[in-house]
């Protein structure tokens, strides 16, 4: 899985299950934003619209069970 983490310039820094690595801005969809998740097919980059939707909405329910704690 690749997500992508933030842009640099012309690179975006994607975070993988190895560390990071940096892809130029250019190979990505025009759409491409932070929390992306990313997928590979002949060297070109989608993105995964199922695993982002479901990356944020876990992200959503962690955020909902901290702040239910103040």
């Amino acid at each position: 899985m690749i997500i992508l983490d933030r842009f640099e310039e012309n690179f975006a820094v994607c975070e993988t299950g190895n560390g990071f690595i940096q892809l130029p801005r250019k190979l990505l969809p025009l759409n491409a934003r932070e929390g992306c998740v990313l997928t590979q097919h002949n060297g070109k980059y989608y993105i995964d619209a199922v695993k982002t939707q479901e990356r944020i909405r876990i992200s959503k329910e962690k955020q909902a069970k901290v702040l239910k704690k103040f």
